[in-house]
């Protein structure tokens, strides 16, 4: 809502001065909805017997999971999602709409995998004339969903 505020309303003649973001009235908000998605999450891993991925400390301060991610108490000046699935993508389009200069990671050869070809091809183009960042096709970082704050 905040990107959309600062670069859309304009043009259709709302003007606004002194934008700001309320961090703690945003995070508030997602922290509800986060809730109760993780809380699903969280019963799908346990009945199917799915451990999180060992080898990985998520230390929640400079490796942080993409629920802690989601929860930062200020805007980091750059971030690295490792992961071009649906929620990293999201992730990181938050941050960086928030003003994060994100580089996305990925193994694979493209953004979200399970998606039509056109379709992934045009969304990685919007996401980059937002300025984020790709690395694609890097096997050495292929680990968890991760954002690290730099």
């Amino acid at each position: 809502m905040y990107h959309e505020a600062k670069s859309s309303f304009a043009h259709h003649g709302v003007k606004l001065s002194n934008l700001e973001i309320d961090l703690p009235a945003m995070m508030s908000q997602k922290d509800k909805a986060v809730a109760g998605l993780t809380k699903g999450i969280e019963g799908l891993f346990k009945k199917n017997k799915v451990e999180y991925l060992p080898g990985v400390h998520i230390d929640e301060k400079k490796i942080v999971s993409s629920t802690a991610a989601l929860a930062l108490k200020e805007i980091p000046k750059k971030l690295v999602v490792v992961g071009a699935g649906y929620i990293g993508l999201e992730m990181g389009s938050v941050w960086n709409r928030l003003g994060s200069e994100v580089t996305v990671v990925e193994f694979a050869p493209g953004v979200v995998p399970s998606m039509d070809g056109e379709i992934r091809k045009q969304f990685q183009r919007m996401l980059e004339k937002q300025k984020m960042k790709f690395m694609l096709k890097q096997k050495r970082f292929f680990v968890v969903l991760f954002v690290r704050k730099l």
